[in-house]
């Protein structure tokens, strides 16, 4: 007895699942993009982590692997294992396998596959902690380590902002995490699970929770997310209204107590820190963004209604789905918006990746998992009613902020929502039941999350492998680079990002020919139509060109590569024509409405200008040229600034400016002629100055 008084309330597959808990809102923030680059080292990785998105595979597959032994422990450990409601799990079950089934139709089966397989392992997480965790340790355990978690990645935001501020008093946070609203998800998370946690601790981990609240409430307010603040204010009044609801009087009032304290004191917070930079000049301080939302939310509402509709459009074009993780290189298809790596929308990028079923089966699960969670809370111990409250309101937050972001596909916070998922099952009255599983069935359980965590070892190991090349070719090291190439054409043969980069180390056209044909990607495209008017194949480059245009109708460096190409094969009425379609795109939301308005497009500037040139009518070219120069003055204005602070921006160096900035000249010189021509010297003087400036833009 003396032995089981000592022993631990944690086994080991339940400590596993805590630290995979606190990891996830730490090292689980990042994409896995064609951006990413590592130089070689077991510490670069490791740094990667925290502080980069050197390798966001290898740090989702670190904390599956947390979950998934935890999973196998239990399931080969124990004869019985404890498992969710038998509906509420058929729902979860069907909506993975849906989604990872539509990888079938993927054209990007090696992206798929890992999206589908990270998407998988939050259903291991979630069997896991109802197998593991327990009803009594367990719970406040995992949801503490999320919470701490989410303070964690809250303090690292703000020591970001203190060193930022002197040079960019507006400066929205990232801390760990790939975008300042993919932070204000994760921190919703946390502080609503820390009102649980704050209404249930004595007096001394009361201090340390209230503290964490207010970190939390303080890095919200300065990723400058509007949603999420909205958001915030709905779950604030959802947690007062289920605790004054389902608890007695006396215990409400003790929670209320705690909980209006902390909510008003991290108010005076945000106040302090908003009058504080309320003299600033030009409104730049940390809130300016939430302070003057009616600047900003017109732009964020029409990109996020363009990528809305896209979703729908390739719906209705593909009504299956066209796999996971593809809407990154199917969303330029309708032609509204440039090809954006997330739909803004959990449910629309569902909806346009694997069919309305998956969608409809997410919201189903969720909704029932609410019904089975509250059905009986009345009755469980204010201990455990208290936390169900805060799990319940923390999931909501989630599932409301994914309404306006894609926070699934964020790897530490789907990862968070499936644990959460089964934690409020383990604290809810019957929602879990101990099962007889045969041995056949849990060996069956356990092969498949030993294939799955292979699966994801293998993604993580291949996108090192592609960090490490760029990261090479980055600092010179061509040789060490195609070494690692050979290395991954031999353990991925089908992997079209490393065919592209031998191609650009390369130059051959087999290269550049395997990469479109494994990944049938725009930019490959254009890389093997370059590599195919290279070798003389004109025909068969403006085929592929058409190719990458029936994937992305109206993307400028497409549209200008074909222009150009037609011109060296002497078809001067498809040069003009391809000229002008890309003028005219100018009208359309794709160029309209930016999802970085600082990043600006200049092609149709420059089309502007050769159409000019190439024109003998004095009208036309002061037509097409005021525009143009406009255009060339947004770019100095807002781009400029961002590639000489950062050396590049977007694909875009110094170099490549100061050619931009040449041809801008020309056109403002060009048009100042014909301004003085027409009789127009107000006119004329705005073409000198602008002229001016454009070669003044860099120094």
């Amino acid at each position: 007895m003396k032995r089981d008084a000592k022993r631990a309330p944690l086994g080991i597959p339940a400590i596993l699942l805590v630290i995979a808990a606190f990891l996830a809102p730490i090292i689980g923030g990042q994409v896995s993009t064609d951006a990413t680059s590592l130089t070689s080292g077991f510490g670069e990785v490791v740094g990667s982590f925290f502080t980069s998105p050197g390798a966001p595979y290898t740090s989702h597959t670190l904390l599956a692997l947390l979950c998934g032994a935890a999973f196998m422990a239990a399931f080969l450990g124990r004869r019985v294992v404890q498992v969710p409601n038998n509906l509420f799990a058929g729902f979860i079950l069907v909506m993975l396998g849906v989604f990872a089934a539509t990888c079938a139709f993927s054209n990007y089966k090696p992206l798929s596959i890992a999206i589908a397989a990270e998407w998988l392992s939050y259903g291991v997480a979630l069997y896991a902690v109802v197998a593991v965790a327990g009803r009594k340790a367990g719970p406040m355990a995992i949801i503490s380590a999320i919470f701490a978690g989410s303070a964690v990645t809250a303090i690292y935001g703000i020591l970001e902002y203190g060193a930022t501020k002197a040079a960019d008093p507006s400066w929205r946070i990232f801390s760990f995490w790939v975008n300042p609203n993919a932070l204000a998800a994760i921190l919703l998370v946390g502080f609503c699970l820390g009102l649980g946690v704050l209404t249930v601790t004595e007096q001394g981990a009361m201090l340390a929770t209230a503290s964490g609240l207010l970190l939390i409430s303080f890095a919200l307010a300065l990723t400058g997310s509007k949603g999420a603040m909205a958001i915030l204010a709905i779950c604030l009044v959802a947690h007062l209204v289920l605790t004054a609801f389902l608890s007695p009087k006396e215990q409400t009032k003790a929670a209320l107590g705690r909980i209006v304290a902390v909510v008003g004191c991290a108010i005076v917070a945000v106040a302090v820190l908003v009058m504080s930079q309320s003299g600033q000049k030009g409104g730049t301080g940390a809130m300016s963004r939430i302070a003057n939302a009616g600047a900003t939310v017109e732009q964020s509402a029409h990109f996020r209604w363009n990528l809305w509709l896209t979703a729908g459009k390739l719906f209705l074009r593909n009504p299956v789905g066209s796999g996971p993780g593809t809407f990154r290189f199917e969303s330029g298809r309708p032609g509204l918006t440039t090809q954006t790596v997330f739909a803004h929308s959990t449910y629309a990028q569902l909806l346009a990746e694997a069919s309305p079923l998956v969608p409809l089966l997410l919201v189903i699960a969720i909704g029932y998992w609410v019904f089975l969670a509250l059905r009986a809370s009345k009755s469980l111990p204010p201990k455990n009613r208290a936390l169900l409250i805060s799990v319940v309101v923390a999931v909501g937050a989630a599932c409301g902020h994914s309404v306006f972001d894609s926070d699934f596909y964020y790897y530490g916070l789907g990862l968070s929502v499936f644990m959460l998922l089964g934690t409020g099952l383990l604290l809810s009255g019957d929602s879990v039941a101990p099962e007889f599983l045969f041995p056949a069935l849990r060996r069956l359980g356990a092969g498949f999350v030993s294939l799955l965590l292979l699966v994801m070892l293998y993604s993580a190991y291949t996108e090192l492998l592609r960090s490490e090349v760029r990261g090479d070719i980055q600092a010179g090291k061509v040789a060490e680079a195609q070494a690692t190439l050979d290395t991954l054409h031999s353990i991925a043969p089908n992997d079209g990002e490393a065919w592209y980069l031998t191609s650009n180390l390369s130059g051959r056209l087999e290269d550049a020919r395997q990469a479109a044909a494994f990944a049938p990607r725009t930019k490959y495209l254009r890389r093997l139509a370059l590599l195919q008017a290279q070798s003389g194949q004109t025909a068969e480059a403006m085929a592929t060109l058409d190719q990458a245009l029936a994937t992305d109708p109206n993307n400028p460096d497409t549209l200008y590569q074909a222009a150009q190409l037609a011109l060296k094969g002497g078809d001067q009425d498809r040069y003009a024509s391809l000229l002008k379609r890309l003028v005219a795109t100018e009208n359309t939301p794709y160029f309209k409405v930016r999802s970085v308005p600082e990043d600006v497009e200049v092609q149709t500037f420059i089309a502007r200008l050769e159409l000019a040139k190439a024109s003998s009518d004095a009208k036309e070219q002061r037509t097409l040229l005021r525009p143009a120069v406009q255009g060339f003055k947004s770019f100095l204005a807002s781009t400029v600034p961002q590639i000489v602070a950062n050396g590049t921006y977007n694909g875009r160096t110094v170099e490549g400016a100061k050619e931009i900035l040449q041809k801008a000249a020309e056109a403002a010189r060009m048009l100042q002629g014909l301004d003085l021509a027409a009789g127009d010297k107000a006119a004329a003087d705005d073409d000198v100055a602008a002229e001016t400036a454009f070669l003044g833009g860099i120094k």
